[in-house]
């Protein structure tokens, strides 16, 4: 294998983006079932194309609830996208081996946030609100159309089995990853972990510093 192509938000992140969302913006669960409903709606899918502004998201949300600094809404929607430092390690191990590919449905904000701060870490990265569709209506074809080889000799790592279908389809080895598995447990039983890997994500777990510093192991958020 040569690459690692990872979802985002439902792999790499250990929380919801939309429960933080929710809990940032609605801090006194007023509006709680309002946010998670637009959230949830063809509008929130329709940003996620990029047919839609992120101004126009945050305009729709601070008709629900009163917050004038729109770049307030923004930087939660922008935060709920960080990385906790164990799975930072773990993308570095798996860069001493592979390269590191990110497909994603994904808002402006989002896409933007992840650019910015974890691009060093990915070799290509591929979101919905810049090609124009979702996984659930094409994005994976629209990728495919501009690079016909990107799931050759591939791990595909998806939490929706749906989606694990087409980059199979394509050649590449799938792990539809299930809630409350381990990603780091996962690929060490997959052999996709070397075992010193293993043992110094072991210790960061633990809150121990690795055992071999490596100039590609983040030390801090």
């Amino acid at each position: 294998m040569q690459k690692i192509i990872f979802d985002f938000g439902g792999v790499l992140l250990s929380q919801s983006r939309k429960e933080i969302i929710i809990n940032k913006l609605d801090k006194n669960n007023a509006y709680n079932t309002e946010l998670n409903n637009l959230l949830c709606s063809d509008f929130i899918k329709d940003v996620a194309r990029g047919n839609h502004s992120e101004e126009k998201l945050y305009s729709e949300i601070n008709k629900m609830i009163n917050i004038k600094n729109l770049q307030e809404i923004r930087e939660v929607f922008r935060k709920s996208c960080e990385i906790d430092i164990l799975i930072l390690n773990f993308l570095s191990e798996l860069k001493r081996q592979y390269d590191i590919f990110l497909i994603s449905d994904s808002l402006p904000s989002y896409t933007s946030f992840i650019r910015e701060k974890y691009g060093h870490i990915f070799e290509k990265m591929f979101f919905s609100n810049e090609l124009g569709c979702r996984k659930s209506d094409g994005l994976f074809e629209t990728i495919i159309f501009k690079e016909s080889d990107v799931f050759e000799n591939s791990v595909y790592v998806d939490d929706k089995k749906e989606f694990v279908i087409t980059p199979s389809k394509y050649g590449a080895k799938v792990i539809n990853l299930k809630k409350n598995n381990d990603l780091i447990n996962t690929f060490y039983r997959e052999k996709l972990l070397t075992e010193s890997s293993y043992t110094r994500l072991n210790r960061v777990r633990a809150g121990l510093s690795p055992s071999i510093p490596d100039e590609h192991t983040p030390q801090d958020v």
